[in-house]
């Protein structure tokens, strides 16, 4: 993707609306290029795992990018969470590094204390003070906009092939006590799914993005698919509709995917800022029909979409095609997608137009959920013996397997998402209960 970017390298990429930082194609694919190195010369190995505790800052995609090329999977955590609760993600996945910036770095440090796999952090600006570097268990510090004096043996990273079944993501929260792989071949297959339904999605256009990046239908559909095709992204770290429609005035955005709350707002009347550029919006949440017409009442030209992916465990499944829209509905499924729609009382698949719960298969689907490696063996306290039996180790307590497929997925490999839905005639779907 970034070496096909090179014939409009001088373009810029991202831009960071709060901060003003800005870095073109060219740029983008040199500092992925350097952050793998960096990667590979501090002997992080390929299939280890990284905690990714960003937010929606211009490092965020460079991070999994340059992660990618190298062959490590990323831990994807919800920063707007609490550290403690960061604890009950990462712990089952003993993860070997984290990433993470300066200002959040006394947050990494409260889930640190229980995470003892952890064997470095790294931080992407600089640490000034010296108890922080003590303190944090800190054993590398770097800017990713300067290298600070590229160290010995910096150079080309080796020919190798990351394969497809290799994992990439690990979307994993505090609400999903188990994580979900997602292979590089999956992310491949998902970015080119959705591409076949952006149809409307060109190189001069200008993409905001406000969601958060660890979220995996937003990551893949707004934090990656703009850079294949060519688009500016701009980033935001604001939530509020208000900074929003300031965004899409000044940087004169045109697409955008974007919360409830930002459609409700321009459905209940114009706003006083200039969104003549805006001409399309997605939102993966439920709307009522109501607002579709009231936004095309106030905003004729904006094109609104829905999406569908099961919370943050899959990539996107369901999405609106450009060509036309439904409101209410969530689209049509994305290429070499299967759906259906059981009855849940009775397990059987139910009738067009009828209401059950979606269970979906697809080549981006996970296939089943991450289990973690086991720990070592116990150590043998010849202690803990008595008598004639002192010299014999304490038996291991006999715990059952962990079953990678849960009981989510049925006999033909179908993800039970808990969500209810319908699908139409059409083939358009509708979710009508999360």
């Amino acid at each position: 993707m970034l070496e096909d970017a090179l014939d409009h390298h001088l373009d810029v990429a991202i831009v960071h609306a709060d901060t003003g930082e800005s870095v073109t194609y060219g740029k983008l694919r040199e500092r992925t290029q350097d952050l793998a190195i960096q990667f590979y010369i501090r002997g992080w190995e390929k299939g280890q795992s990284i905690a990714v505790i960003l937010p929606n800052k211009v490092i965020f995609p460079l991070t999994v990018f340059a992660a990618a090329k190298v062959g490590l999977r990323c831990v994807l955590v919800n920063v707007s969470q609490k550290s403690r609760l960061w604890v009950n993600s990462l712990r089952p996945m003993k993860v070997d590094y984290i990433i993470t910036t300066q200002e959040i770095l006394h947050y990494v440090r409260d889930a640190c204390q229980s995470l003892r796999s952890v064997k470095e952090i790294l931080v992407l600006n600089r640490i000034d003070d010296e108890r922080d570097k003590k303190e944090y268990r800190l054993s590398i510090e770097m800017r990713y906009d300067l290298l600070l004096g590229k160290p010995p043996g910096w150079g080309a990273l080796p020919d190798w092939i990351i394969k497809d079944e290799e994992v990439m993501l690990q979307p994993f929260t505090a609400q999903n006590t188990r994580g979900t792989e997602i292979r590089q071949g999956q992310f491949t297959k998902s970015l080119m799914q959705i591409r076949a339904l952006e149809t409307d999605l060109n190189q001069s256009d200008v993409v905001a993005v406000s969601l958060p990046l660890y979220d995996t239908f937003n990551f893949i559909h707004s934090g990656t698919l703009p850079y294949l095709v060519g688009c500016k992204v701009v980033l935001t770290e604001s939530l509020n509709p208000k900074r929003f429609f300031e965004v899409v005035q000044e940087h004169k955005v045109t697409y955008s995917h974007v919360p409830a709350a930002v459609i409700k707002e321009l459905a209940a009347g114009k706003v006083d800022y200039d969104l003549s550029t805006l001409k399309t919006l997605l939102c993966t949440e439920p709307l009522e029909k109501e607002i579709y017409e009231a936004l095309k009442k106030n905003y004729p030209q904006i094109k609104l979409k829905q999406g569908y992916g099961s919370i943050d465990l899959t990539p996107p499944l369901m999405l609106s095609p450009a060509d036309k829209i439904k409101p209410g509905s969530v689209g049509v499924l994305l290429p070499d997608t299967e759906a259906k729609v059981i009855n849940p009382a009775t397990k059987k698949e139910v009738g067009v137009g009828e209401e059950g719960e979606i269970w979906v298969k697809g080549d981006q689907v996970f296939s089943q959920w991450w289990v973690p490696p086991p720990d070592p063996p116990r150590p043998i306290d010849l202690k803990e013996g008595k008598g004639k039996n002192k010299d014999k180790p304490k038996p291991e307590p006999k715990v059952p397997p962990p079953n990678p497929k849960g009981n989510e997925f049925d006999d033909e490999g179908f993800f039970k998402t808990g969500d209810i839905g319908k699908v139409d005639a059409d083939g358009y779907w509708w979710i009508t209960k999360k």
